[in-house]
């Protein structure tokens, strides 16, 4: 008994063609970011904060540092954690941070989880 192959023709879509990688659309690959990156990350939104003059104050409020506090714990990563809390509090600071940055706005949610406190822990 012979057996019948049936061939599907290919997709219209993709011109009469088997589609290939570079024709068929795939969701991009989330950022590898560790924690330099990070603080590299939270610097920018540093950089961004203090040049803005309503940014500024609502900044020091939020964390109630000084401006000193500010100069004197730049590099700590506590700090810098918090940092990235105040940018991703607000979705026109996280769109103006990451637009400066250069890099998506869910690239500064995962450079949050990579400095101290920023953990997430899911359960089912």
């Amino acid at each position: 008994m012979a057996t019948t192959r049936l061939v599907r023709p290919p997709a219209r879509r993709y011109g009469g063609r088997r589609p290939t990688a570079a024709m068929v659309s795939m969701p991009p690959k989330p950022p590898q970011l560790g924690r330099d990156g990070a603080e590299s990350l939270a610097l920018h939104a540093v950089a961004v904060i203090v040049t803005d003059e309503d940014l500024l104050p609502r900044f020091l409020g939020f964390t109630g540092s000084s401006p000193d506090d500010l100069r004197r714990r730049i590099t700590d990563p506590d700090f810098l954690g918090a940092v990235l809390d105040f940018v991703l509090e607000n979705d026109a600071t996280v769109h103006k941070v990451a637009t400066a940055a250069g890099v998506s706005p869910e690239t500064l949610l995962l450079a949050r989880t990579k400095l101290p406190g920023g953990q997430m822990d899911w359960t089912p």
